[in-house]
């Protein structure tokens, strides 16, 4: 090694040899290196500065300190002997050069293996000096990782291809390891106990033997150790993808990244001190440094030996320490080999940022911090510190991890609770927001009842997808204290009477459907047996098993988003509720009972952005322009129904529309409505794009968007909470451009320790719209655990196969191996996308929504879902990977895609 750049020869001569005795693999030059002010004990560590140029080499060394092992180790360089045989088996991978042999001068062989790296996506080998520099962490997570993949690699064949006499020196893993420099000449500096040459003398480092191909043969091999695809991120070394095609992308067990961090970080210590003690047992982040903690011996319960933030050397504490001076691995500070191991285990997300730290905490000096702040509104100030202060980054392992997100969830979820207004949530699949948010709500509903005077109700509610899951919600959350009610419409009650009853519904021929004394007439005139049944539920309907009444402010309500978005301007539902209706009263004394039935506050589990839009086409608009909205409010259920079902016959405005939805459209004010143009040059889609493009062919469609007014309509207050940040995204700038209102934004779904969870990705031609149902039909074939999520299945629907809408807020597939199949969207759906972003200006709508899909879908048996010998596979086309898959690692980053050549089914 030098630092002497200029007098480096362009060649070597065996002859004359070099007295530059070592080499080491690619690193960047640390900054201001070639100044007259560079100090190289300040500069980066090498470690940190690992990079991609293209080749790594990867070298073996067996520490002889008897002459016949070194004798032995000779001997494996015989023709066709052990190296032959170890060279065979790597030249079946892509990314393997050759080898060169090395005499190290003293006891050992150095085995040089040489690999191409060109080939690596996340750390681009022909980067420019500054998007090197930028990425150079991200670079240092990637080829550590690499490079140990190809130690672990070398080392697995040489230990079932050969019987060495004393194993691999493991200092020789490291990246940043100097290597023994062919026909180097070395001084020795004390006596060869293995040639018996006295210190002092010149040794020249020979090469042995060598064999490294500089063309490559276009039948060579197909396979690669380390994918094109390979990401810094839950590396877990003892993943041997390199053993036999088998076990390319296989599963492996469930393995903490936390727990294989400290296990690296362990051995890294191992190495550098050659003593098992002391031994790493934790590392986590506190109060923005990252804090390594080291037992001083097996029994020692209490580690109080420690390295912190920017220091280099244990703090020896406590009984029986090891003695003596111990420096962290490769002169790194305690902050530096934190966020360098965090990285290559997938802790923290791999981005161009100079330190992990900047995630968690900011280095800006108070004062400094205090002068950002000015300004900023409260609420944003405390969304940016939530958002900043959540990630909890240790080695700790899941369940663990899953503890303390689901205190820091609680914490959050506490204080927003004190806010007025609005609020939404996102986190990871199965944290416990609803769950935690029991106990919140619950205490909020006995503050409210206490507080008020008035005879209103004001109820706290939960509303879910469909009532299934409000009814399995409500048994969740009632115990012998706590109170529920699930909330079923008066047209529910009523199909159920008329099923009891055994008399056919005649739900569409009520002249007053919204008059609930008009429909309560005619049930008792037409059907007076289901009246007499409806009496008897409805006047035992807030009976509690006790007798007591359940219609306080204490008793949680769990119902639909239907029934909560409609509440504030529903009359039949509101009165007939009511434990005072009488089927008797006045018109007057019946808006009274409704006025006191209200929705104090609304959590709303997993909306869909458009539950808060109108989006009729360019076409519905028109139709809906040429029709009379008054005339409609005129007929009968039944009539519109005839009425609806006879025009869609013959007007292809009506074509992909349904009945309920076309009804509120006709209630509507059109003038309301905004017209938006899809600009397809703002967001260009699909394989090619020609003027018959079917993506192409929406550029200058209108779409009318009309906010809904349910949000705002009355003094209900609404928690919305979610998985998906594409969601966020649209409801918070629905708030902010098209409501006026205040909304709270909780971002907490950084979650380092459980995220991102790696997924194979299998590339099959059958995932496209015209043959998904064959896809799903394959794999539901092969083994009844498995399920399929995907659009478009038709008749395959039910229990096993879902849809994206039909799968979100279920949580039955924890047990399942769950097939993920992406597909095309359909050209409709790309342009309302695409008008969406014009809307709102909400910029990538298209991946955005992939990337929702992917991670709720994923997340149905992941993340805090995890169970062992599940699996999660996610299926797409070639084509439709070359357009989105990039984008997803950016906007879906709590999925890690593999690429796997297995279809696993």
């Amino acid at each position: 090694m030098t630092e002497d750049f200029g007098s480096l020869p362009e060649r070597i001569r065996a002859d004359e040899g070099t007295p530059l005795c070592f080499f080491g693999n690619p690193l960047q030059l640390p900054q201001g290196w070639d100044g007259p002010s560079f100090d190289i004990e300040v500069a980066e560590r090498p470690t940190l500065r690992a990079t991609n140029a293209g080749f790594l080499v990867v070298t073996l060394e067996h520490d002889c300190k008897e002459r016949a092992h070194f004798e032995h180790i000779c001997e494996w360089l015989v023709s066709n002997g052990p190296l032959t045989r170890i060279d065979h088996e790597l030249r079946k991978y892509r990314d393997y050069d050759g080898y060169s042999v090395v005499f190290a001068g003293n006891r050992s062989l150095h085995f040089h293996f040489v690999f191409n790296t060109q080939h690596l996506l996340e750390a681009p080998h022909d980067q420019s000096r500054h998007e090197r520099w930028q990425y150079r962490h991200v670079h240092a997570a990637v080829m550590s990782n690499v490079h140990q993949v190809y130690w672990n690699a070398v080392v697995d064949l040489t230990d079932r291809l050969v019987d060495p006499p004393v194993p691999a020196d493991k200092s020789s893993n490291s990246y940043a390891q100097l290597k023994r420099t062919p026909w180097g000449n070395r001084t020795l500096n004390t006596e060869s106990e293995i040639l018996g040459l006295p210190a002092g003398t010149l040794v020249p480092q020979l090469v042995l033997v060598e064999n490294i191909r500089t063309r490559r043969s276009a039948k060579g091999g197909g396979k690669f150790i380390v994918e094109p695809e390979f990401r810094a991120s839950h590396y877990i070394k003892d993943r041997k993808q390199y053993r036999s095609d088998a076990a390319v992308g296989s599963e492996t067990e469930d393995i903490s990244a936390g727990n294989e961090m400290v296990n690296e970080f362990g051995e890294m210590c191992q190495a550098t001190w050659a003593a098992p003690f002391p031994k790493p047992v934790s590392l986590a982040m506190e109060r923005g440094e990252w804090v390594l903690r080291f037992q001083n011996h097996p029994m020692d319960r209490r580690p109080s030996t420690v390295a912190r933030g920017d220091h280099t050397t244990l703090l020896i504490q406590g009984q029986d320490a090891p003695v003596g001076t111990f420096r962290l691995p490769g002169e790194l500070t305690a902050n530096e080999i934190g966020d360098h191991l965090a990285r290559r285990f997938g802790i923290v997300p791999n981005l161009p940022t100079p330190s992990v730290q900047q995630f968690c905490a900011s280095e800006l000096p108070y004062f400094d911090r205090l002068r950002a702040r000015a300004g900023k509104a409260f609420k944003e100030t405390y969304e940016e510190t939530v958002t900043r202060t959540f990630p909890h980054i240790s080695s700790s392992p899941i369940p663990e991890l899953q503890g303390i997100y689901r205190q820091k969830l609680f914490h959050y979820l506490n204080n927003a609770m004190f806010f007025k207004g609005d609020m939404i949530c996102t986190s990871g699949e199965g944290i416990g927001k609803t769950t935690v948010l029991f106990n919140l709500m619950q205490h909020a509903a006995l503050d409210t009842a206490m507080l008020q005077v008035d005879r209103k109700v004001r109820f706290f509610v939960f509303a879910f997808r469909s009532r299934a899951q409000a009814e399995e919600k409500a048994l969740e959350y009632a115990t012998k204290v706590r109170r529920a009610f699930v909330l079923k419409t008066f047209w529910a009650y009523y199909q159920d009477a008329c099923s009891k009853c055994g008399v056919a519904s005649m739900q569409d021929d009520f002249k007053e459907r919204s008059n609930i004394l008009s429909v309560l007439k005619q049930i008792a005139c037409s059907q007076p047996a289901v009246y007499e049944e409806l009496e008897r539920v409805r006047r035992s309907l807030w009976l509690a098993d006790d007798g007591t009444s359940l219609f306080t402010g204490t008793t949680l309500i769990f119902t639909t988003h239907a029934t909560a978005t409609s509440w504030y301007r529903t009359h039949l539902n509101r009165t007939w509720h009511h434990p005072r209706f009488n089927p008797q009263m006045e018109p007057d004394e019946l808006e009274e009972l409704r006025g006191e039935f209200l929705f104090e506050k609304v959590v709303f589990d997993e909306p869909e952005w458009e539950e808060f839009a109108h989006i009729p086409t360019d076409e519905l608009h028109r139709h809906l322009s040429a029709h009379s909205r008054w005339r409609w409010q005129n007929l009968s259920a039944r009539e519109r129904k005839e009425s609806f079902y006879r025009m869609k016959q013959s007007d292809s405005a009506l074509a992909t529309i349904d009945y309920e939805d076309y009804s509120e459209l006709r209630f509507l004010d059109l003038a309301r409505f905004e017209r938006v143009h899809v600009d397809f040059a703002s967001q260009p889609f699909g394989r090619e794009n020609s003027q018959k493009a079917i993506y192409r062919s929406q550029d200058g469609k209108s779409f009318y968007f009309g906010p809904k007014g349910w949000p705002t309509a009355d003094t209900t207050s609404w928690i919305f909470l979610t998985t998906e940040s594409f969601t966020t995204d649209v409801i918070v700038a629905l708030y902010k451009l098209k409501l006026g209102r205040p909304l709270l934004s909780l971002r907490l779904d950084n979650l380092p320790g459980i995220y991102p969870v790696a997924v194979p990705l299998v590339k099959s031609p059958k995932a496209s719209a015209r043959r998904v149902q064959e896809l799903a039909s394959e794999v539901l074939i092969s083994s009844n655990r498995n399920v399929v999520i995907a659009d478009g299945l038709g008749s395959l629907k039910g229990e096993r196969a879902r849809t994206f809408q039909g799968m979100k807020g279920y949580n039955g597939w924890a047990d399942e191996d769950v097939y993920i199949v992406l597909t095309y969207i359909h050209p409709e759906r790309y342009g309302r996308l695409n008008a969406l972003r014009q809307w709102l200006q909400v910029d990538d709508t298209v991946i955005k929504y992939y990337a929702a899909q992917l991670s709720q879908a994923v997340g149905r048996n992941t993340g805090f879902r995890k169970r062992p010998g599940t699996r999660t596979v996610v299926v797409a086309s070639a084509g439709l990977l070359r357009l989105i898959q990039t984008k997803l690692a950016l906007f879906a980053p709590r999925v890690r895609l593999e690429v796997s050549p297995e279809a696993f089914w």
